[in-house]
């Protein structure tokens, strides 16, 4: 749906005012104004986790396996 309206808002300024066609600049407006409806009653993203760094620390955020120190994935087998 967002992408489809985004195409209506881009069109209708494309064809409506650059075009000068009126139909197409009242698609663009409402689908304008539908984007920002649509963007207003969205959910906000729900908070997981939260705590204060203190100086000389870090959060490091991964996904997948852990990687050694020598940048291999631990309980792999070195090439030959």
């Amino acid at each position: 749906m967002e992408a489809l309206l985004k195409r209506l808002v881009r069109n209708g300024l494309r064809r409506g005012l650059l075009g000068g066609s009126r139909p197409w600049l009242v698609v663009g407006a409402g689908a304008f104004a539908l984007r920002l409806v649509v963007r207003a009653l969205r959910k906000s993203p729900e908070l997981v986790f939260s705590e204060k760094l203190r100086v000389g620390e870090q959060l490091v955020i991964s996904h997948g396996r852990r990687s050694g120190h020598n940048g291999e994935s631990e309980g792999a087998s070195p090439q030959p």
